[in-house]
Parts: structure tokens; sequence; C-alpha cells
């Protein structure tokens, strides 16, 4: 299903959402809850916690139905959602906040060449297969914004807001982490050579 078909599906599901229709609100739930389930876990590791928070997003959805906006695309708002949530209430509650400051920020002003970050984004699409476990070996705040990047295929503007952070920053931060896959793929290669 390409991007148009599925944000005009999800704007008649969440229209029918709106509209108190309990089918329209399942389908929702069961199109997005298992990518929901995985974005998730990439912000904390506890799975009862990610249950929880994603149930509760839906519970205050279907509770505030009729007071929802219209939304471009239901995919975007259940992630900003689901990330607030988790933040908020399980997160913020048990970490100070300059834990979820990502050392990595400092410099934000640098800049790269289009060559250089179309030469980044090519290399990171022909690892994307092997990437998972590498993904766990950057700092969370890289990684989610690697894995919204590449794999939930938002714009660098969706992904800064996202991480509530401006989209030069969001730039830097996947620049950043991809500069350490490289190097990550770099020093494993001739390891991996060994065990073959």
């Amino acid at each position: 299903m390409n991007n148009f078909t599925e944000n005009s599906e999800d704007r008649q599901l969440w229209s029918g959402l709106k509209r108190s229709n309990e089918k329209a609100f399942a389908i929702l739930y069961r199109r997005y809850v298992s990518v929901l389930y995985s974005y998730g876990k990439k912000i904390i590791r506890k799975d009862e916690i990610v249950e929880d928070a994603i149930q509760d997003l839906f519970i205050d959805l279907w509770q505030m139905r009729e007071k929802l906006s219209d939304v471009e695309t239901a995919r975007f708002y259940l992630f900003r959602s689901l990330r607030r949530k988790i933040h908020r209430e399980y997160l913020m509650k048990s970490m100070p906040l300059k834990e979820w400051e990502d050392a990595d920020e400092k410099d934000l002003s640098m800049s790269y060449s289009l060559e250089e970050e179309i030469i980044a984004l090519e290399i990171a699409r022909s690892e994307k297969e092997n990437i998972e476990g590498l993904l766990k070996q950057l700092p969370p705040r890289q990684a989610e914004a690697i894995m919204l990047y590449y794999y939930e295929n938002f714009t660098f503007n969706q992904v800064s807001e996202l991480l509530g952070i401006n989209e030069q920053s969001a730039r830097n931060l996947i620049q950043r982490a991809l500069d350490k896959l490289r190097r990550l793929t770099t020093f494993l290669m001739p390891l991996l050579m060994v065990f073959i």
C-alpha cells in the first residue's frame, strides 16, 4: 500500500473514530498496534510499560474521540502521542530530564554537504536489513531517529517534531548515527570474517 492510499484510508478511519464508529477504531488499532509496539520498545525496553502506554493511548483516543482534530496521517499522530505518553507518564517520573538530553546534541551547527548526506543515506539503505543488531549499539536517541527516518519513512521535519528538536538537529542526529554505524560495520566485518 502506498503512502497516499494509506493516508486516505487513515483519514476515513479517523473520521469514523470521531463519529464513534467502533469498527473504524478497531481497524486503526489493528493496523498500528504492532508498529507502535516496535517504536515504543525503541524508547523504553520494558514490555509492560510499552503495552500499558499503547493501551492507555487507545483508551484516551476513544474517550476523547469527539474532540479529536482532523489529522493528515494517523500514523504520525499515533507515534507522536505514544512518545509523549511514555515520556510524560513513565519516564519523566523515574528519570531526570537531563538524562534524556542526547550528549551528541552539543554541536547542532554542524552541516554536511548534500553529497555526504546522499552517500550516507545510500549506505544506510543498503544495510537496512542487517542493521537491527547495530542499532542497539547506538545511543537511544540516535537509534530512535534512524528508526523513524528509515523504517517508518518519516520526513526530517516529522522526525524533528517527534523528538522535540529542530530539523537541522534531526539531520545532524541521523548523520552522527550513520557515521557511528559505518564505523561499527567497518570494525565488525573483519571479526565476522574470522568466524565464517
